[in-house]
């Protein structure tokens, strides 16, 4: 699986994101379980899936994603409805 990171603007988004990666079965590595919503009340805005290589979700707290990833969250839910979308053709 690819290295996806996420930028999103509010809670909502936040939530919807994570429910995408929950339901694939991913959760976070080490940091507890739930949405995490003070990481985002803290001032995260970008969530990660696979980075470096970890089959798990990821944050940056002070938004320091570097990479060459970063997708903003509409991108991000027109490749999920996509996804669904050819998974239902077949």
């Amino acid at each position: 699986m690819t290295e996806t990171v996420v930028h999103v603007t509010t809670l909502e988004q936040w939530k919807s994101v994570l429910d995408v990666w929950f339901n694939q079965g991913f959760d976070w590595y080490n940091v507890g379980d739930g949405y995490m919503e003070e990481r985002f009340n803290n001032g995260s805005r970008q969530l990660g899936l696979n980075v470096n290589g970890e089959y798990e979700i990821s944050y940056w707290s002070r938004n320091g994603y570097e990479g060459e990833e970063l997708i903003e969250y509409s991108e991000f839910m027109a490749q999920q409805k996509e996804d669904k979308e050819v998974k239902t053709y077949y």
